[in-house]
């Protein structure tokens, strides 16, 4: 695991509030993906004592050819060789710098990338939250206009029953 996905571990299981299972399945995940890409890009590269041991051989080549008494276009050809290592070499590291400044690249554009997905989900949570509000306020209000009318409907039917009694002791008295 890399160094931060204990941090990012905990961002997917605390923040966007993912289960263990699912939080420990995405590091894993990019885990694999940064590893494979990196191991894949630095597999193609030379280490350092592979051209050291590359340039070695070739010193003792050539110390070889001119202690056997090589004529000068043999000596031309092993020279013309050799630059083009040397030239291969400064290629590779090179290309090895430029891997590691894409690496960085990278990681500052994934992390570009994390900021502007948690902003995202910062304002969306604003926005639920908000709408959560309005809701609860419409609850209470529609609450207590359905209170009212509950009231209402009361006194209107004990208005009706006072009615109809007295109209039955209206009747019994004539």
């Amino acid at each position: 695991m890399f160094a931060n996905s204990l941090k990012i571990y905990d961002i997917f299981r605390l923040d966007l509030h993912l289960s263990d299972e699912k939080a420990m399945e995405l590091v894993n995940e990019l885990d694999t993906t940064i590893c494979s890409h990196y191991d894949e890009k630095l597999s193609t590269l030379a280490t350092k004592a592979e051209l050291q041991l590359l340039e070695v051989k070739m010193e003792n080549s050539i110390r070889e050819i001119k202690e056997t008494m090589a004529t000068k276009a043999e000596l031309k050809e092993v020279d013309n060789k050799v630059e083009q290592l040397k030239i291969q070499i400064e290629q590779t590291l090179v290309t090895k710098d430029a891997f590691v400044k894409e690496m960085k690249d990278l990681r500052a554009e994934i992390k570009s990338d994390f900021k502007e997905v948690f902003d995202k989900m910062d304002n969306m949570n604003n926005k639920m939250d908000s709408l959560n509000n309005n809701l609860n306020n419409k609850i209470d209000a529609n609450y207590k206009d359905l209170n009212k009318f509950i009231k209402i409907i009361g006194v209107v039917e004990a208005i009706i029953i006072l009615s109809g009694i007295l109209g039955l002791l209206m009747a019994f008295k004539k």
